[in-house]
């Protein structure tokens, strides 16, 4: 179902925007990880070690996507060079090849706790006909995990993230 959504929303979006070409310029990194898929949603935020915030119960909604425990996942994050609405980030994930996984990006940080603190990067997925999100930075020295819905977008400087659509 989440699938489905995130592809009909794709969809609506490459009709409604202007494709846009990124022309090669975006700043991006990729990282590595052993995901476990097994885990509830609430474990996987515990695991962070990091104060974390919920609303709405939306840690509920994380799309695991998958059973087990998967090696080599790899984590790609791409930069926003400025505000970016929530609509034009779908299409840049459309356009990238990329999928959200918050469980891939959570075991990210959870391996590097530090990565956060230069990369603020989070991930955004559609459940239930809402749009849900969980970040992850570093402010004021506090380390925080925010999983939450709605929202216009994001500002410059965050390091959204997925995960390749095709399994490459």
């Amino acid at each position: 179902m989440t699938t489905w959504c995130l592809k009909m929303f794709a969809n609506k979006l490459k009709r409604n925007f202007k494709n846009q070409n990124s022309g090669g310029d975006m700043e991006t990194l990729s990282k590595t990880a052993t995901v476990n898929r097994d885990l509830s949603p609430r474990e996987v935020l515990e695991a962070t070690g990091r104060r974390w915030y919920s609303g709405f119960s939306a840690e509920d909604t994380m799309p695991s996507s998958g059973s087990g425990v998967q090696k080599g996942v790899i984590v790609k994050f791409f930069r926003l060079e400025k505000f970016t609405s929530f609509e034009e980030l779908f299409r840049q994930y459309d356009e990238l090849g990329l999928a959200a996984d918050p469980y891939s990006l959570s075991q990210v940080n959870i391996d590097d706790r530090f990565f956060a603190d230069q990369h603020p990067n989070c991930s955004v997925w559609i459940a239930a006909d809402r749009l849900y999100f969980i970040t992850f930075d570093c402010t004021d020295g506090s380390r925080n995990v925010t999983v939450g819905c709605g929202g216009r977008g994001l500002s410059a400087n965050w390091w959204p993230s997925g995960v390749s659509k095709n399994g490459a």
